[in-house]
């Protein structure tokens, strides 16, 4: 927590109660120009004709894009609601030109909007009609592959901006949250340095080999990629519905910015993840300095750029690894934010929260997580005053960048259920489950609770991701989180402790509602804030053995540094010595796909592609197949294996894959095609995976 900047001196703190048009106009000054004088005024009086043309303007905006959208978008509701607001604005526009009595009444009802928002008496104009925008966008957009009109984009970022620019607030006042244990200090020249080297490393060992470790790709990365090449070729282009598994459709964007540089490759859908990884660290490093200072934050940083789940899920395409980075950096706007008085660090908080929605479903629980810290916040703060007015900002600018996607899973629940349907307790087959293991729904919910809560320290990984072998923390760092756990809660009272316990219920509750408890990719909410849990008892030993040994200082910290690298080895050995080479991510369909794209590879040239499965593992299938070789030329061949009529002419190259299985086939194959020839193609663990013959004559 920064501690020097709690003071400024700004004659405006009290002026959103000025009233407009009344009083004496102050004397001419020569200030110079300026966009915050003209937005932020000293004095927020405005002149009957300076008002009257500002709701104007918005106005005619505001009923031209409600135009546009009547024409160019079926949402008939939203833009004759936006129509009404526009031409109601140049009315009041008009009637303040004219009448005493329409200014003041404008006048009574900003002035109670902008003492709620704690700014002057303009700003609330700019966040209402930045709220109307955020409402045009869903219009604009509307819920399938192609938005109704191109500006919908347009609208969601001038709807946020203006919404930022109508909650922004110069003014700051002194607060008294601050702990006077915590020293963050100012950055110096040599910190952004290892701030930046610190990115870099992470980045490193998230992004390099990602196209080979892990070996395979899944094929829903394959899917998830190919959604995103549609907005490459245009087959798609709304950032605000939801496409493959009801996810929304902005991260697939982000992979095609990803793919317009480096191409339709696997590197270019992993290195989204590992840039979110290792974004996450950095967001971690700048949170926990505030909260509990530069030690605290050079350990958990590293701690986390190690950590064994936070790495794996760093190197592959979903879109869970930015869970933990939305969180943090939440956690720690609204932190510094609370013990700054510093309006920038809410808008920055909502715009985070806001923007997490449009990614993995856990996210959903953010609001309640932060609503719920909010509160607690709130009653123990000493400056509940100011503190509600940054809170009804950061929640505003929140809900403006979220509502369009809002609108969209409103019309349309059953996108925004799909995903719980399949893995929740609501779906009738796990109620079935249930039964055959003699409990109830609810009884299985509170023994899945309580595996997931094992899988700390005790249960081993589950799911279909990352099914590690162990637990989510083990060695050196399972001694240590356990005491970071009971350190947290006897400070419970403090925010800065209380926020790591409630992500964990949280993680907790979500286990007991998943399948494979303890599911490793639904706890990607947790891994920044286990990175403070398991450091945190390290700091404290540091300080209460520096307080007594003040010239061993230098001493403590280092050995303290040593105890922090053990863990990190410890992560490390495992993920990349004993996890990366058991090759246990994918399954037999994912490796049978890769092993083509290896073979096909290799022919660099024009190639008839044949899998004879027996119906088994149809080559459509192969997702990972197609999303590597797109233009691929294939068919299934079943009994008695004749060539298709649209097959290629005599003298092309034709590739026989054959499943282990089709015995008969392989013969046949060979007689008919091969030249008796077919050779057996395995793993790298000896598995075999198909036999493989080629012909130039049919």
């Amino acid at each position: 927590m920064d501690t020097d900047n709690y003071r400024e001196h700004n004659q405006n703190v009290n002026g959103s109660a000025e009233c407009m048009g009344c009083g004496q106009s102050p004397h001419p000054t020569h200030n110079p120009f300026s966009i915050r004088r003209m937005l932020f005024p000293r004095n927020p009086n405005l002149d009957r004709r300076s008002f009257a043309t500002i709701l104007l303007i918005i106005g005619a905006l505001v009923l031209a894009v409600s135009l546009h959208l009547l024409s160019s978008s079926p949402h008939v509701v939203i833009s004759s609601t936006l129509l009404c607001i526009g031409v109601a604005a140049i009315l009041w526009g008009i009637l303040v030109t004219f009448t005493r009595h329409a200014l003041d009444w404008a006048k009574g009802a900003l002035e109670k909007t902008a003492s709620l928002l704690d700014v002057s008496t303009l700003q609330p104009v700019f966040f209402m009609t930045g709220l109307s925008l955020s409402l045009a966008t869903r219009a604009a957009a509307g819920d399938g592959r192609h938005i109704y009109s191109p500006i919908a984009n347009v609208l969601w970022v001038l709807g946020i901006t203006l919404t930022i620019v109508g909650c922004w607030r110069w003014a700051r006042n002194e607060v008294t949250n601050s702990d006077p244990t915590v020293r963050s200090g100012n950055k110096s020249r040599w910190e952004i340095v290892g701030i930046v080297g610190l990115f870099f490393v992470s980045l490193l060992l998230r992004g390099w080999a990602a196209d080979r470790m892990p070996y395979v790709l899944n094929d829903e990365e394959a899917s998830i990629g190919m959604v995103g090449w549609e907005f490459v070729t245009g087959g798609r282009d709304n950032l605000f519905s939801s496409a493959w598994g009801s996810y929304p459709t902005l991260y697939f964007w982000l992979l095609s910015v990803s793919q317009i540089l480096f191409g339709r490759t696997v590197n270019a859908i992993r290195w989204v993840s590992a840039f979110g990884g290792a974004l996450t660290v950095i967001a971690l490093y700048w949170t926990a300095r505030h909260m509990f200072g530069r030690r605290v934050a050079i350990w958990s940083a590293a701690w986390l750029l190690a950590f064994h789940h936070h790495l794996f899920f760093s190197r592959v395409a979903y879109n869970n690894i930015w869970d933990g980075c939305f969180l943090i950096l939440i956690v720690g706007a609204l932190w510094k934010g609370w013990n700054s008085d510093d309006r920038r660090y809410y808008l920055l908080a909502g715009l985070a929260l806001g923007l997490s929605q449009f990614f993995y479903i856990t996210s959903r629980l953010f609001p309640v997580l932060i609503l719920l810290w909010s509160i607690l916040a709130l009653f123990r703060s000493p400056n509940r005053r100011y503190l509600a007015s940054h809170l009804i900002s950061f929640w505003a600018v929140a809900i403006v960048v979220a509502l369009p996607l809002a609108f969209h899973y409103f019309s349309n629940p059953e996108q925004w259920l799909i995903n719980a349907q399949y893995v929740s307790i609501l779906n009738p087959d796990l109620k079935q489950a249930a039964a055959a293991l003699g409990t109830t729904p609810i009884g299985l919910v509170f023994e899945q609770i309580w595996v997931t809560a094992l899988g700390f320290t005790v249960g081993e990984l589950q799911g279909v991701y990352y099914g590690s072998g162990v637990p989510l923390l083990f060695g050196i760092s399972t001694v240590f989180f356990l005491l970071g756990v009971l350190g947290a809660l006897l400070h419970f009272r403090e925010a800065r402790y209380n926020i790591p316990i409630l992500a964990l219920i949280a993680t907790i509750l979500i286990g007991g509602f998943s399948t494979q408890a303890p599911n490793a990719q639904r706890m990607l909410l947790l891994p920044p804030m286990l990175a403070l849990l398991v450091v945190h008892p390290l700091e404290e030993i540091s300080s209460r053995f520096s307080d007594y040994w003040e010239r061993g200082r230098v001493l403590i910290f280092i050995t303290m540094s040593v105890v922090v690298l053990l863990m990190m080895t410890e992560n490390l050995q495992f993920f990349y010595r004993d996890y990366l080479p058991r090759e246990a991510y994918g399954s037999y369909k994912g490796e049978i796909a890769q092993a083509m794209v290896e073979i096909l590879d290799d022919e660099g040239q024009e190639v008839e592609v044949y899998l004879v499965s027996g119906g088994r593992l149809p080559l459509d299938s192969l997702t990972s197949l197609h999303y590597q070789i797109p233009d691929i030329i294939g068919w299934d061949l079943e009994s008695p294996f004749e060539l298709p009529d649209s097959a290629g002419p005599s003298g092309t190259r034709r590739l026989f894959f054959i499943l282990p299985e089709q015995i008969d086939a392989i013969m046949e194959i060979e007689l008919k095609y091969t030249g008796g020839l077919t050779f057996p193609r395995y793993n790298r663990h000896e598995r075999l995976l198909f036999y493989v013959g080629s012909t130039d004559q049919p």
